[in-house]
């Protein structure tokens, strides 16, 4: 693992910005991801990489018994490109010596508008849930009132 005290920061000042377009897919995007687990294969990364690797040290591979939680980066890169979305979080190889990456990080921002749409969602349909409430209540109302009728109407037939 790499650790420290505090988080990494990226430079983020409006200011030294351009073309800044508000065209970020959320759930479009998010949906078409899958979530796994995995276990790395350092012997498969070193024959792709063409890394004739000798030295030998305890615990040298035992990265190789953890499992990790996250996306395969060719899964991400085609869900980005099947919806038109030029996502930065994939860090492609620049030629066939070399492995795709992710970064994580850049998940963040499609992930907040996924929320963003998920909440106007919740919204609209609150809206709609309350107008059918009063539409409901002012049925029932009439319902009551027709009932009464109907009961008084009964009593008068006797």
């Amino acid at each position: 693992s790499i650790g420290g005290q505090v988080g990494w920061t990226n430079v983020s000042d409006q200011r030294i910005k351009t073309a800044i377009a508000e065209n970020i897919p959320g759930l479009a995007f998010i949906q078409k991801l899958r979530p796994v687990s995995y276990r790395y294969d350092i012997h498969r990364q070193n024959a792709l990489l063409g890394i004739a690797d000798t030295a030998q040290w305890e615990g040298k591979y035992d990265i190789e018994k953890m499992t990790f939680s996250g996306f395969l980066a060719q899964e991400v890169e085609q869900a980005a490109r099947s919806i038109g979305y030029n996502f930065s979080g994939v860090d492609a190889p620049k030629n066939d010596k070399s492995l795709y990456g992710l970064r994580y990080a850049e998940f963040t921002v499609p992930l907040v508008k996924a929320v963003q749409e998920q909440q106007a969602l919740i919204e609209q349909q609150r809206g709609q849930l309350e107008q059918q409430g009063k539409l409901l209540s002012a049925l029932q109302a009439r319902l009551e009132v027709l009932e009464a009728a109907a009961a008084k109407g009964k009593k008068e037939d006797r």
